[in-house]
């Protein structure tokens, strides 16, 4: 407000802002300040009028229902995807950093009874609790439809009945289905745009089409059906990543060169988070995005590490610690989970040798599955790891015992982090979890 006001004096130009001012009592209120010049027939300004408008109580209640969309739209968001032999599954949604309202953005992947997966993506138009309500009854619909066909256009036209009788709101989305064996994949989209896949021959945006849901009955949309190669890499998106400098086809093309690197890259972890930076690299994110990328891995594949990002300051990792390839791959994603939110120079051997120290304590002691989460909701992150080893006991306020054999790497851990902590796990197994040397970059 202290740049823009004297900047109005000095250009005439009219002022509107919306800032808090305090009261005689000390309490900041919100105000809408609108401020005019008055010329004279010289065009010389000789007055200037003006309204403050109180609009505490507005903009508090926008506030509330925002973060109700925002807590709704993270319950929607799937905290988990199918882990399968024929393929991978990666995502990442990330809201827009103009701090403006959540958007409908989503995405999804469930399997059905008889190994089939669907996955789906769209995007609800408008923001706030609105749009993050029809998403949810949107994902809801096409998880109800796909029990009973698993046909993406019988499922789009089924969501479009309900949409028009529930809602007076459109949505673009796009829906498939990949085989058990991952060697077919059909799928069909509403106005959503095209999706791309990259394999040995060419990276490219594919066949979409259709009129978006929520606009008419008669929705007109066809399925479409390829055979991914294996090793190809398949990825859905919403327009949040290709309109940020409203120049679609501009958007599209750094879109499909940053799939090219990802899928010729020779590390494959966190496609989708790879993808989200190499596309926006020099460029605002203005809308939320929502990426979902799918690996083929080809018939007998393990199905290795499932990871998803289910919310602004929070990633969580699901393997087999029988797997040893599986278990390096999540602690390399761990790794570079941190280094991407992490500002300065932050400490990656510590991180590194954290990561490591807890994720050898799984393959050597804890066979079965393992999840791994990282909550960095605060500074910096915690990291938890959850198994089914047998718990033992440990004192949180003595440090470990560094002539140990067998408290080497609670050493290590506890040299290297801090707030350390082993728990009995309700479920059976422990959790040991402890904070990282490192601090998140702030937005």
């Amino acid at each position: 407000m202290m740049e823009r006001w004297p900047h109005s004096i000095q250009t005439g130009d009219p002022f509107e802002m919306e800032f808090r001012l305090r009261g005689r009592d000390g309490t900041y209120r919100w105000f809408l300040t609108r401020v005019l010049p008055v010329k004279n027939e010289t065009g010389q300004i000789i007055k200037w009028y003006g309204t403050n408008t109180d609009i505490d109580e507005q903009k508090q209640a926008m506030r509330r229902k925002d973060q109700i969309a925002k807590t709704l739209q993270q319950v929607f968001i799937p905290k988990a995807f199918p882990v399968t032999k024929a393929v991978s599954f990666d995502a990442v949604y990330l809201p827009a950093e103009n701090d403006a309202q959540v958007g409908g953005d989503w995405y999804d992947a469930f399997e059905l009874p008889d190994g089939k997966c669907v996955f789906s993506i769209g995007d609800v138009a408008g923001h706030g609790l609105d749009a993050a309500l029809t998403m949810g009854k949107i994902r809801q619909n096409i998880f109800s439809a796909a029990l009973d066909s698993a046909d993406p256009s019988v499922i789009l036209r089924k969501v479009n009945r309900v949409l028009l009788l529930q809602d007076a709101i459109m949505a673009t989305a796009i829906v498939g289905v990949i085989d058990a064996d991952g060697k077919n994949v059909t799928y069909a989209g509403a106005g959503h745009p095209p999706p791309v896949l990259a394999n040995a021959q060419e990276t490219t945006l594919l066949p979409h089409g259709g009129l978006a849901l929520g606009i008419q009955e008669s929705l007109d949309v066809s399925n479409r059906t390829f055979q991914p190669q294996p090793g190809a890499l398949f990825v859905l998106y919403t327009d949040g990543i290709t309109e940020c400098e409203r120049k679609i086809l501009d958007g599209e093309k750094r879109l499909v060169k940053a799939v090219q690197t990802v899928y010729t890259a020779t590390e494959g972890d966190m496609p989708a988070l790879r993808i989200h930076d190499l596309t926006l690299a020099e460029c605002k994110q203005n809308d939320d995005v929502a990426i979902l990328a799918i690996r083929f891995l080809g018939s007998g594949s393990a199905g290795g590490v499932s990871s998803i990002q289910n919310r602004p300051f929070g990633m969580s990792w699901d393997f087999n610690s029988s797997d040893a390839d599986a278990a390096q791959r999540a602690r390399r994603q761990v790794v570079e989970y941190v280094r991407r939110g992490a500002t300065g120079k932050p400490d990656l051997f510590a991180v590194e040798s954290i990561v490591g120290e807890l994720i050898a304590n799984t393959v050597d002691h804890a066979p079965g599955p393992v999840h791994i989460d990282i909550d960095w909701t605060g500074q910096s992150p915690t990291l938890s790891v959850h198994d089914k080893g047998i718990s033992f006991d440990h004192d949180d306020t003595k440090q470990p015992d560094p002539l140990s054999e067998e408290g080497r790497g609670l050493f290590i851990i506890h040299a290297l982090g801090s707030g350390l902590r082993v728990q009995r796990n309700s479920a059976g197994g422990k959790v040991i979890s402890v904070v990282l040397p490192v601090r998140r970059a702030l937005s």
